[in-house]
C-alpha cells in the first residue's frame, strides 16, 4: 500500500508539470460577435492565390481552446474566397497563419504553429493600431514576422517573405477595441483657443482699418 502510494505521488508529480505547460498555451479571450478585418498588400510576383488585398474573420463560437469562424480573402483579380466554419484550436497550434495566439504567451515563449512551426516570442511594444494604443507582442517564424495584440492574441501585424513575393498585412478595423476619441477638455481648449485668436485677428483687422487719431 505505502509503495502504491508512492509511486501515485511520482506519477502526480511528473505529470503535473507536462498538464500544467499544456494549459499554459490556451489562454484565449475572444468572444462570439468579435471580428476583424486587414488590409494587405503584394510586392513581386505572386500567383494569384498569394495576391490578396484584403481578409476578415468572424468569430461564431468559442469553446474552450477551440475558436469557430468565418473567414473572408479578396484577391487581386476581385475573386472573394469565403471559408466558412473554420476552426482553430491554440492548444494544438492550429492557428492557421498565425491568425491567433494564446494570450498568455510572454518574450522567450515558443509557441508551435502547424502552418508556421515554432514562433518565438522575441519582443513587446506599443503600438497605434486600428485607432488606439495596443500592447503587442512580436514574434518571428521561419518565413514570417508577427505582431498580435496581448490583451485578445489577434495577429495584428505580419509579413511572410515567400519565394514568388512578399505579403504584408495589417488591422484595418475591428471591433475588439474602439479607437480613442480626443479627450473633451482638450477640444474645449483648442475651440476656446480658436476663438480667442479669432477674436484677436478681428480687433487688429478693426485697428489697423480705423487707425486712432491723435490730438493736435
Amino acid at each position: 500500500m505505502i509503495k502504491f502510494a508512492f509511486v501515485f505521488l511520482l506519477i502526480t508529480f511528473l505529470i503535473c508539470p507536462i498538464i500544467g505547460t499544456a494549459g499554459a498555451s490556451t489562454s484565449i479571450t475572444v468572444q462570439a460577435g468579435d471580428w476583424i478585418e486587414y488590409n494587405v498588400t503584394t510586392t513581386g510576383n505572386p500567383t494569384p492565390i498569394h495576391n490578396i488585398t484584403w481578409a476578415r474573420l468572424d468569430v461564431k463560437v468559442v469553446m474552450g481552446s477551440k475558436i469557430n469562424t468565418d473567414t473572408q480573402t479578396r484577391l487581386g483579380n476581385g475573386t472573394l474566397w469565403l471559408e466558412p466554419n473554420t476552426t482553430f484550436n491554440v492548444a494544438t497550434g492550429v492557428v492557421g497563419e498565425g491568425a491567433i495566439i494564446p494570450t498568455n504567451l510572454t518574450v522567450g515563449d515558443v509557441y508551435f504553429s502547424v502552418y508556421e512551426g515554432n514562433i518565438t516570442v522575441t519582443g513587446t511594444q506599443t503600438l497605434m493600431v486600428a485607432g488606439a494604443e495596443r500592447t503587442v507582442l512580436a514574434g518571428e517564424a521561419a518565413n514570417t514576422s508577427f505582431m498580435w495584440d496581448k490583451e485578445t492574441g489577434v495577429m495584428v501585424k505580419a509579413t511572410t517573405t515567400l519565394e514568388d513575393c512578399m505579403v504584408f498585412s495589417e488591422v484595418a478595423a475591428t471591433n475588439l477595441w474602439q479607437p480613442r476619441t480626443p479627450d473633451s477638455k482638450i477640444v474645449y481648449a483648442f475651440i476656446a483657443a480658436a476663438i480667442v485668436a479669432l477674436i484677436a485677428v478681428v480687433l487688429v483687422g478693426v485697428f489697423l482699418r480705423y487707425p486712432h487719431k491723435k490730438n493736435n
